[in-house]
């Protein structure tokens, strides 16, 4: 999978945008930023749709295995990730562009945003907009992911459990970026998003 250089502005949620905010002011100073030190306010990003990796070094690569699951990505995907590898838990064909974001994001040392679309039984579009942010040790070497996830629609409520079915079913990656911290003194999240319908959680 190839990903292009991009930036926050390329990140639709405002949400997952002010994860970017508060990831690049804890990375000041440092190669990466220390998870402990990661602490975004609870208005404005919900952590019920994050899954937290702990990344694992071995000989054929980095593994990754869930510290954390979200309360709605746990429903949605009708199983519990926590000490469990990425790579035996993302089913069918969601799993090898989840791998491919999870891997470039440790090797290049970038933040990942990925947006994937798919079509529902109506034939309406649904994208799901993933989001990596990475952390780490001061020599560099990556400690975590954060992967946040957000599924939405313009033209109808967007049942979570449902959506995953439909893009399992069938994607395509719309977009693949990557980006480091923002530079100190670029920090604006003033991009409106508008005319989005709520995710429902069943």
């Amino acid at each position: 999978m190839q990903f292009v250089e991009s930036s926050i502005a390329d990140v639709k949620s405002i949400a997952q945008r002010a994860l970017v905010l508060h990831w690049s002011r804890a990375a000041v100073g440092r190669p990466l930023p220390d998870f402990e030190d990661f602490q975004p306010p609870s208005r404005g990003h919900d952590p019920n749709y994050m899954v937290i990796w702990r990344v694992d070094e071995s000989l054929g690569g980095s593994v990754f295995r869930a510290m954390f699951q979200g309360e709605h990505i746990a429903g949605a995907f009708r199983q519990r990730w926590e000490g469990r590898n990425m790579a035996e838990m993302i089913p069918g064909s969601l799993r090898a562009p989840a791998l491919d974001g999870a891997r470039f994001c440790v090797e290049e040392r970038l933040a990942v945003y990925m947006v994937y679309t798919t079509l529902d039984t109506d034939g309406q579009r649904v994208d799901c907009e993933r989001l990596l942010l990475l952390f780490g040790s001061p020599d560099g070497s990556v400690k975590q992911l954060l992967a946040s996830m957000e599924v939405i629609s313009v033209t109808r409520n967007v049942v979570l459990s449902k959506a995953v079915n439909d893009f399992e079913r069938s994607h395509e990656i719309a977009f693949a970026g990557c980006f480091g911290p923002l530079p100190r003194g670029h920090e604006s999240l003033n991009v409106p998003r508008t005319g989005l319908v709520e995710i429902t959680v069943v």
